[in-house]
């Protein structure tokens, strides 16, 4: 058998625009414009491309959106929590339910999300394009959250940032909570309460 003969079997051969134009019998601009909502085009002929698009499997390509627009559609999410083992806060039903949260607002608005460990080196975060990054609980003056400021990454917080200078945050009232629970247990009966909480800093 000759090498023109030998089958490319499992082989996927990548769609492009071009291929989407010609099939629509359309210009690349309108492809372009019909696939992004932009420009005047009859809505008979965005639907047309749309469902040619469609029926080729056509799926843009990152790169090249990252090219045109210079952003990379990805998200970080990180926390300031210092552990030896990196992601060992994913044991904890609440921190796996805000990323879990996080992720699936990210890919509804067409974003993807990265989550790094706190103690990654800075030049892991400056290896990965980011649109932009979530702290979680930030500890006051963080030196991650500076640094990634200076790469010209926005970054908000979830926890009041302290006197770091995050583009915005969203925290819990802590306070109202602690009342909320007091007054839940002397209702109760309770009238000796304690409170078990981790010591702050390492060991």
């Amino acid at each position: 058998m000759t090498a023109p003969d030998v089958p490319r079997v499992g082989r996927r051969i990548r769609v492009g625009i071009r291929d989407v134009a010609a099939a629509a019998g359309v210009s690349i601009t309108t492809v372009s414009d019909a696939l992004n909502g932009k420009g005047r085009l009859p809505d008979t002929t965005r639907v047309h491309v749309r469902e040619v698009a469609d029926r080729l499997g056509y799926r843009p390509s990152a790169a090249a959106r990252t090219l045109r627009t210079g952003r990379s559609g990805l998200l970080g999410l990180t926390t300031t929590m210092r552990s030896t083992e990196p992601f060992a806060l994913t044991e904890f039903a609440w921190f796996a339910e805000l990323v879990r949260s996080a992720t699936a607002t990210a890919l509804d608005r067409g974003y993807a999300l990265v989550v790094l460990p706190a103690s990654s080196p800075h030049d892991v975060w400056g290896n990965v394009a980011l649109d932009g990054t979530i702290v979680v609980d930030p500890v006051d003056d963080d030196p991650l959250v500076h640094e990634l400021l200076r790469r010209g990454v926005p970054v908000v917080s979830g926890g009041h940032p302290g006197s770091t200078p995050v583009y915005g945050w969203v925290d819990n009232d802590h306070a109202a909570a602690v009342r909320s629970v007091l007054d839940h247990l002397a209702d109760a009966g309770a009238r000796r309460i304690g409170l078990l909480a981790a010591a702050d800093g390492p060991g």
